[in-house]
């Protein structure tokens, strides 16, 4: 069964996987685009390579979403389009699809769905685990140097102990210590 939370996963493949389709296929025209919008995508097709590979990326990902297989990966290669989209219905056809601003709105929303999963990839394997290794760094360091340095009373400088010699002194007080 269908969630409301995969609605704009299956939304975003769907429009994505069409879109790929018809740059092969050409099954839909193109509606509502400025002459200098029309240019732009005449001189992609005209390179032959860019196309090719912008449509390749649209339906490998969009699959990936519509069948929620690696969703995030297909969110991942859909941004640079989606930046791409926004930069040229700003630009070039800013009276152009609505849907391009409906794709853009769904990638966020699907970031924003996924956030958690991405700062995984871009920045720290895991938030909660790696606060939890900080407070255990931060206790091993004030263990490890509570006692140090130490005030030296004869001279009245600061002398600093290693560990090594503290557990020196603690084994010499244990010996002395030690009942005969």
């Amino acid at each position: 069964m269908i969630s409301k939370s995969d609605l704009p996963r299956i939304a975003l493949g769907s429009i994505f996987v069409i879109s790929g389709l018809n740059g092969f296929f050409n099954f839909m025209a193109i509606q509502g685009i400025s002459s200098q919008g029309i240019d732009f995508i005449e001189s992609l097709k005209s390179m032959g390579f860019m196309w090719t590979f912008i449509k390749s990326v649209e339906l490998i990902a969009g699959t990936l979403l519509l069948f929620n297989v690696a969703g995030q990966l297909g969110v991942l290669l859909l941004a640079p389009i989606c930046v791409g989209i926004f930069f040229f219905h700003a630009f070039l056809s800013p009276s152009g699809s609505a849907l391009g601003w409906i794709a853009i709105a769904l990638e966020i929303a699907m970031i924003v769905a996924w956030r958690k999963n991405f700062l995984r990839i871009f920045f720290i394997a895991n938030p909660d685990e790696e606060e939890d290794r900080l407070e255990r760094e931060d206790e091993i360091y004030q263990k490890r140097y509570s006692r140090l340095p130490q005030q030296n009373q004869g001279a009245g400088i600061r002398s600093v102990k290693t560990n090594r010699d503290i557990d020196a002194e603690q084994e010499q007080e244990m010996v002395a210590n030690k009942p005969s």
